[in-house]
This record gives structure tokens, sequence and C-alpha cells, in this order.
């Protein structure tokens, strides 16, 4: 008798030991749904308004879309190994691996470390696109015959054009690609602008037609930094950048990897991003990109 009671006993204690698979808490089977809310920033612990959320593993997917406090729910959500995926305005696609267990209640934050502009998704002649704030000058997205869709500024005279970033960092990596117009001759001045404060205190990357400057404006006075011979011709477009960390400052020009500036600098440790322009000079801005990872 005993033998054959070995068997059966044997399958119940084999059944016991291994869970079925609806038991496992990443299971998407799993009754037990999740719940996940969270926040999407961007620079400067700023709220992103309808941002795009979507969660996505092998078996689902959900989209959502952040609030005017930049806040975001998932409710009842099957349980598994996901990713989240957000975008949001000018801030570029950010990717998260999250496991979410099944009963439990999730909060996960997005913060946005790359801003970018491209101008395609504005409508033409809009002065102000989404994150720029004009300062000075004449500001309009235009068409271009090579870049589509590019952010014009045009001098009132001899005097400044200038839009500024509605947000700012401390450290960064600040490029854009940057093309004067022909009708502004040899005499144009064109560049960008960071560490802003306001009108009176920033650093400026300046660029004639045969030089580039790194200048400090404090209280209103100009002081070079640094300056070299470089050509910029007029109706070519050329590609600077910028590199901050700490007092450390790094100027490229046309993605060489020596960069033409390297210097320290204390006065200004942070502040908001800009484009430039000075006497009769028209210029366009394109493919803007700000990243603040560390």
């Amino acid at each position: 008798m005993r033998k054959y009671l070995v068997l059966p006993v044997l399958c119940f204690l084999l059944l016991v030991c291994i869970k079925p698979e609806h038991d496992n808490e990443y299971d998407p089977n799993n009754p037990n749904k999740v719940y996940l809310e969270g926040n999407a920033y961007g620079f400067e612990g700023l709220p992103v308004e309808n941002a795009w959320i979507m969660l996505a593993s092998d078996s689902d997917t959900a989209e959502q879309y952040t609030d005017h406090e930049g806040w975001y729910e998932f409710e009842d959500i099957d349980p598994g190994i996901y990713t989240i995926v957000a975008q949001g305005g000018y801030y570029n696609f950010e990717c998260y691996p999250e496991s979410l267990a099944a009963g439990t209640e999730n909060t996960f934050d997005i913060n946005f470390q790359i801003a970018y502009w491209d101008f395609e998704n504005e409508a033409l002649n809009t002065q102000e696109p989404e994150g720029f704030d004009t300062v000075y000058g004449a500001w309009a997205v235009v068409n271009d015959p090579v870049q589509d869709y590019v952010y014009e500024g045009i001098t009132p005279g001899t005097g400044l054009a200038v839009a500024i970033t509605d947000f700012g960092a401390d450290d960064f990596y600040y490029e854009s690609l940057v093309k004067v117009d022909t009708s502004s001759g040899t005499t144009f001045y064109s560049g960008l602008v960071f560490r802003y404060q306001d009108d009176q205190n920033y650093y400026l990357v300046f660029c004639s037609h045969d030089s580039i400057r790194l200048i400090e404006a404090y209280t209103g006075v100009w002081t070079t930094i640094a300056t070299a011979a470089r050509m910029f011709a007029p109706g070519t477009w050329h590609s600077l950048s910028v590199e901050c960390c700490g007092n450390e400052i790094k100027v490229f020009v046309n993605n060489e990897t020596t960069p033409v500036f390297d210097v320290t600098d204390n006065t200004f440790p942070g502040g908001h991003f800009g484009l430039f322009a000075e006497n009769h000079t028209k210029v366009y801005f394109d493919n803007i990109y700000i990243d603040i990872t560390e």
C-alpha cells in the first residue's frame, strides 16, 4: 500500500512548492494591479506641462499626458517589467527601465536632461517659440532652403538682437547651428549667450567674419577673456558649442574636437541660454541642443 501512496504525495508536494505563473509578482496575468504616479520636471526643477508619458512592456502599452503641474498617473496597470518613455515640448526623449510589482503603488519622477529645438513644429513667423523670450530685436521662425524651419534674428540698425531661454543651468553642453545672411556683409556680429543673468551680465561667444571672442559682460561692461582668428563666411552654416563645468569654459567651432578656448572664470556660476546678433545683422539659428546630463 505504501508504494501506491508515494507518487500522489510527491505530486502534491511538487505542486505546492512550484508556484503557478500568475503568482509571480511581475507576471502580467497576476490579478493584483499596479498604480503609478509621478511628476515631469525640466531644467531648474520646473514642471513640464502636457508631457507625453508612455509605459511599454512586452505585452502592453499605456499613455498619459501630464497636467499643468507636471503630474501624471496610471491606474490598474498590469504588473511587469516596463520601459517608461517621456517627451515634452522642446525636451528630448528620456527612457527609463522600471519594474512594477503586483499590488504596489509607485512614484516615479521624470527629470528631463536634454532640450532641443529644430523649430519644425512651430508655425512660420512665430516670434517666441516655446522656451524662448525675446529681449532685443526682431525674431521669427522662417523657412530656410537647407534647414527648413529656423529661428531668425534681425538687429535694429546697429543695436542688438537677443533671445533668451526661459530656463537656465550651471553645468552643460550647449550647441547651435548659426548662419549669417549674406545681406549682412562683413560687418556682422553673431553668437551664443550663456550663463545669462540679465541684459547687463552674461557670457558671450562673439563671432565676426574673421574672428571669434569669448566675452564677459559684467554690469554692462564687456571684457574679452579670449580671442582667436577664425573665418565665418555669410551664407554658410557653422556650428558653435559651449561646454561648462564649474569654472571651466570650453568653446568649439564646427564640431572640432579641440576647443578654440579652454579657460576658467568664476564670475557667473550659472544662468540662462541665449542667441545673439549686433550691428545690421540678420542671423539664423537651428538645431539648438542643450544637455545637462551629469
